[in-house]
C-alpha cells in the first residue's frame, strides 16, 4: 500500500475518532468568552441538540408526564433550530439547512458521548454540563418569546 493511501487512512480515522468524542464547553462559559452571531448561532444549535437528547432520554420514562416532557423537548429543539436557520439568514453565514442539521446531529452525538460516560463512572446519564447548559438553553428559549 503506498505511502499516501496509509496515511490518508490513519488521517481519516483520527478525524472520526477526533470527532466523535470531541470535548464540549459548558453554554455559560462560551457566552462569557464571546457574544457574537456565529457564538448565539452555535448556542442554537447546542440547544436543538440538548433538547433532542433529552427527548431520547425521557423517551424512555414509562408515564405520561414523561411523554408530556418528551414532546415539549422536541418542540423546543424544533425552535432552536429555526432559530439556527434564521441567524443563518441574516448574518449571510455560508450554511445550508442541510449543513445546520448536521451540525446539530454531531453536537447530538457529543452530548451522547458525554451520557454514556457519566452513566459508566456515575449510573446518571446527566453530569454538571448536561444541568448547566439546560438551564442557559431556558433563559435563551425563555427570551425568543419576549
Amino acid at each position: 500500500m503506498p505511502k499516501f493511501a496509509i496515511l490518508a487512512l490513519t488521517l481519516s480515522i483520527f478525524s472520526f475518532s477526533n470527532k466523535a468524542t470531541a470535548e464540549m464547553k459548558p453554554l455559560t462559559e462560551i457566552l462569557k468568552s464571546e457574544q457574537s452571531p456565529a457564538t448565539y448561532l452555535y448556542m442554537a444549535y447546542r440547544c436543538a441538540a440538548l433538547n433532542l437528547g433529552w427527548a431520547q432520554l425521557l423517551g424512555n420514562v414509562a408515564n405520561n408526564e414523561g411523554e408530556v416532557e418528551k414532546q415539549n423537548a422536541i418542540k423546543r429543539s424544533g425552535d432552536f433550530y429555526k432559530v439556527a436557520i434564521q441567524i443563518i439568514q441574516k448574518s449571510e453565514f455560508n450554511t445550508t439547512p442541510d449543513q445546520a442539521a448536521q451540525n446539530v446531529s454531531d453536537i447530538f452525538d457529543n452530548y451522547n458521548t458525554i451520557w454514556n460516560k457519566n452513566y459508566s463512572n456515575t449510573g446518571r446519564n446527566t453530569g454538571e454540563m448536561t444541568m448547566e447548559d439546560t438551564k442557559a438553553c431556558a433563559v435563551f428559549h425563555k427570551s425568543l418569546s419576549e
